[in-house]
């Protein structure tokens, strides 16, 4: 009688220490799957996106500096004033991307600020350009857009 109480003690503390391990188990791995849910949420909000709005800025800029060439290159009115519309739609969708970046750069932001800057100094030099062109200045503007407006 003895050994079959020592057996059934024996027998229902080995379940419970499977069933221990087998929830310790269990809760790692659930820590483990919250974790890296939150790290994939933080890749995507941050530094995914980032380079992401970085491509698009680059691209969009590309795209600008082309334009200005067509803008000092028309031989219309109309040409001319397309051209500065794609301009203005590609200047809005780089300054979209920079608060992207403003907003989810994890890094130091004063590059940003410094990225931004430059851009922001070419608008005078874009808006020159346009000017010029619509009164008839073409040698001047395309001097511009090869010249200042290209650096």
């Amino acid at each position: 009688m003895i050994e079959k109480t020592q057996t059934n003690f024996r027998l229902a503390m080995s379940f419970r220490i499977v069933i221990g391990l087998l929830l310790a188990l269990s809760a790692f791995g659930i820590f483990n799957i919250i974790n890296l849910s939150e790290l994939t949420v933080k890749l995507y909000q941050h530094p995914f996106s980032v380079s992401t709005a970085v491509l698009r800025i680059e691209g969009n800029i590309t795209r600008m500096h082309r334009t200005m060439k067509d803008v000092a290159l028309a031989s219309n009115r109309n040409e001319l004033l397309a051209a500065s519309g794609l301009v203005d739609g590609y200047e809005r969708l780089v300054l979209t991307d920079f608060q992207v970046i403003n907003d989810r750069f994890l890094g130091d932001k004063k590059q940003v600020a410094e990225a931004q800057k430059e851009f922001n100094n070419w608008k005078p030099i874009r808006d020159e350009v346009i000017r010029l062109m619509l009164e008839g200045k073409k040698e001047e503007a395309a001097a511009i857009t090869k010249g200042k407006g290209a650096q």
